[in-house]
């Protein structure tokens, strides 16, 4: 199991990291300094992630505390998208009217999750999730921080400690499957 594990996090890592690996230190997302509506798409995106991997895991997880995770995640990102798309429309900003569309790391990640053996999903999706949530944490916690459109920020400031409960869970869960 551990062995499953371990390769599920090095594919994983290597999955997420790829497209993201450019320098972090002049990364915006890492800082606030997006503009509010590329704040509101990249959030967004993150959100959609985290509900389509969430009914991936659902569906093929054999932990029940994976799927059980999974279940969540969808709950808990459809009503952060919900409060996201308020804020917006309460700080003026025209917030898109489609569901995102997954970033390329994103949509790799996806892939992966829905073409990979049964038996390493759990390790990769948890792999996946740890990645996505420590993104979405600096994303939040940066425009909470750094934001330019007040309402945004304050939404950003609500949503962080959901998602670092969400961190908590994941480490939690992986934990218990070594």
């Amino acid at each position: 199991m551990i062995k499953l594990l371990t390769s599920a996090t090095l594919a994983a890592s290597i999955a997420i990291g790829t497209i993201r690996a450019a320098d972090q230190e002049s990364d915006p997302m890492q800082k606030g300094g997006l503009e509010p509506l590329e704040f509101v798409k990249v959030a967004g995106q993150t959100d959609e992630f985290e509900r389509l991997s969430g009914k991936l895991a659902a569906e093929r997880a054999m932990s029940n505390d994976v799927k059980e995770f999974g279940q969540h995640m969808v709950k808990d990102h459809t009503q952060t998208t919900q409060e996201l798309m308020q804020a917006a429309k309460q700080g003026g900003v025209n917030p898109p009217a489609d569901p995102p569309t997954l970033a390329p790391d994103q949509k790799k990640a996806l892939q992966m999750l829905q073409d990979c053996d049964k038996e390493k999903f759990d390790g990769m999706y948890l792999s996946f999730q740890a990645k996505a949530h420590d993104e979405a944490l600096g994303l939040m916690k940066g425009y909470g921080a750094n934001g330019t459109n007040e309402a945004l920020a304050k939404a950003a400031n609500q949503t962080a400690p959901k998602i670092q409960q969400h961190l908590d869970r994941i480490h939690e869960i992986q934990r218990g499957l070594k």
